[in-house]
């Protein structure tokens, strides 16, 4: 389950026309997490005239103006009618391109860590090159002032032991002293005394036994000694079944799983099209959830089929897309499209129940 944070409250002005909002315990706590870091923003940002939206307006909880980047918290996510609302702005701010960090009640934990990471993954996927040198440089200085701020508190953090002491000599020299040099006792070989005394008890044995033969008249007899054979029971070697190995595509779980998504559906969802062997055709993808599942549908010339699938990440910023038709007609079929992160080319291939395929690359 989910963080439970309170919602922000809105207020109309009438003079502006537009919507305020009393910020929410989340959006107060990421206030002064960037205050922290020294990051300038501005809160409740108003954003007009965005394309595909039914809205006058959207309100950016926050605004970074060194980096050009919104910051949105979707602190009722865990509640359908809050969520519902977030993907449709979500879209919005996809379709318009507008750079967005969506921060999670449960990322607020781990705000610094999740804020760095999604930070540089936006700016690198929107190429904005002179944000991310901005970027680079505050981190470089940020790391230098507690870096000072470290030797301040410690002044002997960063000199070299051989400093210190010669140092701590000056201020205190230390009188010679006779030094004693005291012999470590040899260690012994136990094998070689375990040796000697089995030797004695046996010599001793051996006296005793020629003793008694003297003691009772009978000459001595020649004793041989036979040391006890243990024998040796080798252990079975367990055989260990072999996997059957099924070669497929590689499939490596994303680090950051909700990151990833909000990145696919920021650039997969909506019309990619182009040619079909002699005909066009269209794929509409719809929103991708947090299993990677996926919907839409896809058209060639006035037939549109449901299309169900889900998106797999192989690694290297590779996806693979696939996408099935319903029905068991061979005309019906699936796809299989590679996606490569940053890329607005999809390159695929259908390959129908009857075998047949047709090769493809479609653009937004």
């Amino acid at each position: 389950m989910g963080a439970k944070i309170s919602a922000s409250k809105s207020h109309y002005n009438r003079q502006n026309k537009t919507m305020t909002k009393e910020p929410s315990e989340g959006e107060t706590i990421i206030a002064s997490m960037l205050q922290g870091l020294g990051i300038k923003y501005q809160e409740q940002f108003t954003i007009s005239n965005l394309k595909y939206d039914k809205e006058d307006y959207r309100i950016a909880d926050f605004y970074l103006p060194d980096y050009k980047v919104f910051i949105e918290f979707l602190g009722q996510w865990n509640t359908p009618e809050g969520k519902e609302r977030y993907i449709k702005k979500m879209k919005v701010f996809a379709k318009n391109k507008k750079p967005c960090l969506y921060i999670f009640p449960d990322n607020l934990g781990a705000f610094e860590y999740i804020f760095d990471l999604r930070l540089q993954k936006t700016l690198r996927y929107f190429n904005m090159q002179q944000e991310i040198n901005k970027y680079h440089s505050y981190k470089t200085k940020r790391t230098d002032n507690l870096q000072k701020e470290k030797n301040n508190l410690n002044p002997n953090a960063n000199t070299p032991i051989s400093e210190i002491t010669s140092q701590n000599e000056k201020k205190s020299p230390v009188k010679e002293v006779e030094v004693i040099k005291i012999e470590q006792p040899k260690k012994r070989d136990w094998r070689k005394m375990i040796g000697l005394i089995s030797l004695i008890l046996i010599i001793s044995v051996i006296a005793i036994l020629v003793g008694r033969s003297i003691l009772i008249g009978s000459p001595p007899t020649n004793i041989v000694v036979k040391p006890k054979v243990v024998p040796v029971v080798p252990h079975p070697v367990p055989v260990v079944p072999q996997p059957v190995v099924v070669k497929t595509d590689p499939i490596v779980a994303p680090a950051d799983p909700q990151s990833t998504v909000d990145m696919l559906n920021g650039s997969l969802v909506g019309d990619w099209s182009g040619k079909f062997g002699s005909d066009n055709l269209l794929i509409h993808l719809e929103e991708i959830d947090l299993s990677f599942a996926i919907t839409g549908y896809d058209q060639v010339g006035e037939n549109p089929r449901n299309l169900n699938g889900r998106v797999e990440y192989n690694g290297n910023s590779n996806y693979t897309i696939i996408l099935e038709e319903p029905g068991d007609d061979e005309n019906d079929g699936h796809f299989k499209i590679k996606y490569i992160e940053g890329r607005a080319v999809l390159n695929g291939v259908w390959t129908a129940n009857g075998n047949r395929k047709v090769g493809f690359t479609l653009k937004k």
